[in-house]
């Protein structure tokens, strides 16, 4: 089986906005530590851990970034590959800080940005597909991409009518490298 995942995400990057971004270099999970939000107990826990990177299958993810290069208007300036950061929370796990919640998270996007300076998005599907994949013992070739729908630096949004083209384009792309993808050639 392979899959190739498109969907949305939160651009890490400056200059990314609108741009396809690719986690060619693995993805992460960023989640909330649920221990440090422990009254006394959690003192001195960290309120988000960060993951490993997982990767994703290396010959479909070269297939998606050929085939995005070929589709996308701009080409290669089109997209931009990097470590994509998944999410357990659109809110507190992004960053995203709120007087309502204890949180803990006013400078967690600096502080993913310093460990994962190559860091391009962030979003909540992608590790779990790629982490899958990667316990599937072969059976699943995973890759995936997102649109940068909203710049985080400067808080900028697409347009509905680019996202739209958008849209078209990658999930062209998306397609053409599932085709173009040989599972009776490639071990997975």
């Amino acid at each position: 089986m392979a899959v190739v995942r498109l969907g949305t995400c939160g651009a890490l990057q400056p200059g990314t906005l609108g741009k396809i971004l690719v986690p060619a270099e693995g993805c992460v999970l960023v989640h909330r530590n649920p221990d440090a939000f422990i009254d006394s107990e959690g003192e001195g826990l960290s309120p988000y851990l960060i993951s490993r990177p997982v990767l994703p299958h290396p010959t479909l993810c070269d297939n998606l970034v050929s085939e995005l290069q070929n589709t996308l208007p701009a080409g290669l300036d089109g997209l931009r590959c990097g470590i994509n950061c998944t999410t357990d929370s659109f809110y507190s796990s992004q960053g995203r800080t709120s007087n309502a919640f204890d949180d803990r998270n006013e400078n967690l996007v600096q502080q993913v940005m310093e460990e994962i300076p190559n860091a391009v998005s962030f979003e909540m599907e992608t590790f779990q597909l790629l982490h899958l994949a990667s316990c599937s013992k072969g059976t699943i070739a995973a890759a995936a991409c997102a649109i940068g729908l909203a710049e985080r630096a400067n808080n900028e949004f697409m347009s509905p009518k680019q996202l739209v083209e958008m849209e078209e384009a990658a999930g062209k792309a998306a397609i053409d490298a599932l085709v173009g993808f040989d599972l009776s050639k490639t071990e997975l």
